[in-house]
């Protein structure tokens, strides 16, 4: 048959020679889709990567929005507490003053039309009180409410203002 011993030297050179490239080629080959695989696998891990800070970052911020919320929501109910206190004891003055239990009244430093004899102005120090009748005293509250109101608005604004500039990089 046709053995080995029967192939000429320089065709057993040249086999050997195509076997060598050949599996050079094939080496280039195998290293060149295994450097390829590497680098997808290094691709894919980053990408990962990225997504899991991406996640990560995505759920900080669903947090800090979340707890600037509470925090607003306790600004709020705060805020409503304390205006519904202060209309609550608003309104006892002002039902106080209509029933009488409660009198207003100011210091006169000179009372219009009485004449303060010398008598008088010894034991008062020239002064007298006047008592305001229900309808001013009401008048007189309802003004100091709404600045009290205005004052409590302008309160819980600062404390909205504060609360979302702390959330803030």
């Amino acid at each position: 048959m046709f053995g080995i011993e029967r192939i000429t030297l320089l065709y057993q050179i040249l086999i050997t020679l195509f076997l060598l490239v050949l599996m050079f080629f094939a080496g280039t080959w195998q290293g060149a889709a295994s450097m390829d695989k590497s680098w997808q696998l290094k691709d894919a891990q980053r990408d990962r990567d990225e997504r899991k800070a991406a996640i990560k970052a995505y759920e900080a911020k669903l947090k800090d929005a979340a707890l600037q919320a509470s925090r607003i929501a306790a600004l709020d109910q705060n805020y409503q507490q304390e205006l519904n206190h202060a209309q609550t004891e608003n309104d006892r003055l002002r039902r106080d003053i209509r029933t009488g239990l409660i009198r207003l009244s100011v210091k006169s430093a000179k009372p219009a039309g009485i004449a303060i004899n010398s008598a008088t102005a010894s034991n008062t120090d020239a002064a007298a009180i006047c008592e305001l009748d229900a309808t001013t005293a009401d008048d007189l509250i309802s003004i100091t409410s709404d600045g009290d109101t205005a004052i409590r608005q302008l309160s819980a604004l600062q404390g909205y203002i504060s609360t979302i500039l702390e959330g803030q990089p």
